[in-house]
């Protein structure tokens, strides 16, 4: 329904009725462009087109033994590409996260194995040391498995005694604009006031986000020879390659 004079469209996006006029039939152009949209995942999910694929699945999402909770939106004034890329990348977690996810002394990142197919990216095992990973207040290794379900739709399950994961969606703005939404899912800590999960995770995405809108080319390149890239950087040179491969020309260079 428009809220400035009350017209109301049917799914298809025609105007059914017409407050001021109820007894007249709304003309045929009376018409707003319809796109297709599903909710999955307490999120509205929406398409320009017609999908070729299913929403991605998050995989702890009816697991009743993981509890959920939302955080963001996150604003980013950078390419959405560039947003994700971030979200894969866990050796910058000694410095720009540093006593939250990581420690510089313990920078290491162990070699890993990252696969390209039908489905998407897998990185595993990625393995680090946390300061606090667990909430016991031991610092520890950890390992991750990081996914890349579609370009802008990623995840990852931090395995520890329990399980930790994120699904994160980015909804590009425009070229140069995005916004990141994050679904937790643990498997312990059911204690935690989900505020204090929340405000977490906000200090960590506000850690990044300077980070991601500093980069420059702002656009994602997909050139591997345009910027230098490390062992540890296999789960990037595999989306970059990847995006490379789909075709994807918004918010890269």
């Amino acid at each position: 329904m428009c809220p400035y004079h009350g017209w109301t469209y049917n799914a298809d996006g025609q105007c059914v009725q017409m407050p001021a006029h109820p007894e007249q039939m709304p003309p045929a152009r009376a018409r707003v462009k319809a796109y297709r949209s599903i909710e999955r995942y307490g999120w509205v999910w929406v398409t320009f087109g017609e999908p070729q694929h299913d929403i991605p699945v998050f995989p702890e999402w009816d697991d009743a033994s993981f509890r959920k909770i939302f955080s963001g939106p996150y604003v980013y004034k950078a390419a959405a590409p560039r947003a994700v890329e971030n979200f894969l990348d866990v050796a910058h977690f000694p410095f720009v996260h540093e006593g939250f996810l990581g420690d510089r002394a313990h920078p290491e990142i162990a070699d890993y194995e990252v696969t390209t197919d039908e489905n998407g990216i897998t990185a595993a095992p990625i393995t680090i040391w946390q300061p606090d990973p667990d909430g016991t207040g031991q610092g520890k290794e950890v390992t991750y498995t990081y996914r890349v379900f579609r370009p802008l739709v990623v995840y990852f399950v931090k395995q520890m005694q329990q399980q930790f994961a994120i699904y994160f969606a980015v909804t590009p703005v425009d070229d140069l604009h995005c916004i990141g939404w994050m679904c937790m899912a643990m498997n312990y800590g059911f204690d935690i006031p989900e505020a204090q999960l929340i405000a977490f995770q906000d200090e960590v995405t506000a850690q990044d986000i300077p980070i991601v809108e500093s980069q420059r080319p702002e656009r994602l390149p997909l050139d591997l020879q345009a910027e230098l890239h490390l062992r540890s950087d296999r789960t990037s040179i595999a989306y970059r390659k990847w995006l490379g491969e789909l075709g994807l020309t918004f918010g890269t260079a």
